[in-house]
């Protein structure tokens, strides 16, 4: 983009996912984390509710919806 790099990389490791995200500064993000039931999500090795960068937009049954401000970020997924 006009304000740096975006970037996303992602992994199938164990049971889970691991996603890396980069987000420029003077934007915001909507990322997409698939998350079953039952799942815990990760925000660089922390809860996700635990992050104030991460916010919460929706909870679905196969995905969880996440807003992100400027940064870099890895999400993890395990059982």
């Amino acid at each position: 983009s006009i304000y740096g790099l975006i970037s996303s990389a992602w992994k199938k490791v164990n049971d889970g996912l691991k996603v890396k995200v980069t987000i420029p500064p003077n934007t915001t993000a909507e990322v997409k984390i698939p998350l079953d039931k039952g799942m815990k999500l990760l925000v660089d090795e922390k809860d996700v509710s635990d992050n104030p960068d991460v916010t919460i937009s929706n909870r679905y049954d196969s995905h969880i919806v996440l807003e992100v401000i400027p940064g870099k970020y890895t999400f993890a997924t395990q059982k």
